[in-house]
């Protein structure tokens, strides 16, 4: 006969108690961008007399002579931070000084990255048909102004699959273009605003 009396001798009585612990943290939001592609390089251009000359970094030609360039090329900007970003640009550095001449135009636009895109809504970054879903400057935009925060991308993404800006140059040399003997440099500013 088993006697359950006995079988609970047997079995070890717990002697502790049991209890829990708590770690708390808040994790701050960061809005950050980087430039991680930082230059377009044309090389030197002859503008065509009389006329001048187009060349644009999302192109494998210019309608004038240009050496020493790699393109097509591209500024990355990527967001590096734990938020979604509003992502302007600026230049300080205007057609008129940049490059010289009678006319003379500098512009930008933005694509998704093709590996990351990161622009959200924006569909087709290969792409030259408008789309109503794109939120990044797809057309050709002039700097106008110095100073001036143009709109880069509306809400780029932070997921690191999807965080990733191309940004593209065209510029127009008129053919009295003075003669620069050395590389004439266009600073880019990009700036990072948590959506709100």
């Amino acid at each position: 006969m088993i006697s359950f009396h006995r079988i609970n001798r047997l079995i070890p009585s717990s002697t502790g108690m049991v209890t829990t612990g708590i770690v708390n943290v808040s994790i701050a939001q960061t809005a950050s961008v980087n430039v991680v592609d930082t230059q377009i390089q044309f090389g030197s251009c002859a503008p065509t007399a009389g006329y001048g000359c187009n060349v644009s970094s999302n192109s494998t030609t210019a309608d004038c002579s240009c050496e020493g360039g790699t393109w097509p090329d591209n500024i990355t900007v990527q967001n590096d931070g734990n938020v979604d970003l509003n992502v302007t640009v600026k230049t300080t550095d205007l057609a008129n000084t940049f490059i010289g001449g009678t006319g003379s135009q500098f512009w930008f636009s933005v694509r998704n990255a093709s590996t990351r895109p990161g622009c959200q809504n924006a569909t087709n970054y290969n792409s030259d048909v408008w789309d109503p879903g794109v939120y990044y400057q797809r057309d050709w935009l002039s700097f106008g102004g110095s100073n001036v925060e143009y709109t880069g991308c509306v809400n780029l993404s932070y997921a690191d699959s999807a965080d990733q800006i191309s940004v593209f140059t065209r510029l127009f040399i008129p053919a009295d273009a003075p003669v620069s003997g050395t590389n004439q440099s266009a600073t880019l500013t990009f700036t990072a605003n948590a959506l709100t």
